[in-house]
């Protein structure tokens, strides 16, 4: 396990024509603080607090505590880091990559891991898979089995990086043998991530379904949103475990109370259907909504359609166009479409908000 305690120097490192400076890691002796208390994140082995599940986060409160602690300890990169991460569930991505900068560039792994997807996803700043794939190399050679795995995505699929699937499976190697010596030890996060690579299957996991609800379970019963989620998702379809509807509803529902946007999404599915429970299209439509409004591009498709067709909510093309119009903003040539068939020989609906 790594710590902040030890100083050390890592410099310029090239990635397909992109070189990252010179950069000399110090500790950060930084007491903990209200910031540490509300935001400490579970992929950061350097937090001074119990971790947060992203979920679980207080947004409002995080933000004004992690405000302050960063105006009164400016050189603290944990303290950048936790308010970037506060950003960036606020959504505010160019907020989010500010402040992740600033912890990256003082050698924090956690930070720099985070700024690494800021850049594979084009979200605060312009996308570009190279500088996505330098900066978590950066916070992989530091041991951060977060940015290992995500180097390692990188190799195989040849992101950013020449396609190295020697070096994918070693970048996989490191990370798989921090996920183990962790969910043996209790750690929901890395408990759901063991699952996600059992069920996935690889060079280095076999794949095993049975092995991955196991993995699920144990973190689900911690109330790890993400693995409740997924243990849903296992009982929905029957895999490592026997088919069961209602139990997929009851586990997703535990990750949608959290407000896990899969969960939510996938429980709005299961009243949609009436699977495992009585069919409820108001119910499906307000649980859409609550993915929907956390950016998940499923829920607003099917948000849209509900309020094209009216099931569950009043027929409404104008929120029909909004919600299409915001998956499209992702990216989506379905919902460009729809927006489309939607304006037809009428023009432009009615500008509307969100309802």
């Amino acid at each position: 396990m790594k710590t902040f305690s030890r100083a050390s120097v890592f410099c310029a490192v090239s990635l397909a024509f992109w070189t990252l400076p010179c950069m000399v890691r110090a500790a950060d002796d930084t007491p903990s603080t209200d910031c540490d208390t509300l935001a400490a994140s579970v992929q950061d082995s350097d937090r001074k607090a119990a971790a947060v599940t992203p979920e679980k986060i207080d947004l409002k409160k995080a933000f004004d505590a992690c405000s302050a602690a960063t105006t009164q300890h400016p050189d603290s990169p944990r303290l950048h880091f936790q308010l970037g991460l506060v950003y960036d569930l606020s959504k505010r991505f160019e907020e989010a990559a500010a402040e992740y900068s600033k912890a990256a560039e003082a050698g924090y792994p956690a930070a720099q891991d985070a700024l690494g997807l800021l850049y594979a996803l084009g979200q605060g700043v312009a996308k570009d898979d190279a500088k996505a794939a330098a900066w978590y190399r950066e916070a992989a050679q530091q041991g951060d089995a977060y940015a290992q795995y995500n180097l390692g995505n990188a190799y195989a699929a040849g992101r950013g990086v020449e396609k190295d699937p020697a070096q994918a499976l070693d970048w996989y190697r490191k990370a798989l043998a921090w996920y183990r010596a962790q969910a043996q030890q209790g750690n929901p996060d890395a408990q759901n991530a063991l699952g996600l690579m059992y069920g996935a299957g690889s060079a280095l996991v076999p794949q095993d379904d049975a092995q991955a609800v196991a993995w699920y379970r144990k973190a689900a019963e911690a109330d790890n949103a993400d693995a409740q989620n997924n243990l849903g998702a296992m009982y929905a379809e029957g895999r490592g475990v026997g088919k069961d509807s209602a139990a997929a509803v009851a586990w997703y529902r535990k990750a949608a109370i959290q407000g896990n946007a899969y969960g939510q999404y996938n429980l709005a599915r299961m009243y949609a259907n009436g699977a495992g429970i009585t069919k409820d299209d108001a119910q499906a439509a307000g649980w859409y909504r609550k993915a929907a409004e956390q950016g998940l591009l499923a829920a607003q498709m099917s948000l849209g359609t509900i309020y094209e067709n009216g099931r569950g909510v009043p027929q409404d093309n104008a929120q029909a166009a909004v919600w299409f119009g915001k998956a499209a903003e992702q990216g989506n040539p379905i919902a460009k479409e729809r927006l489309l068939a939607l304006q037809g020989d009428k023009g432009q609906p009615q500008e509307t908000k969100a309802q």
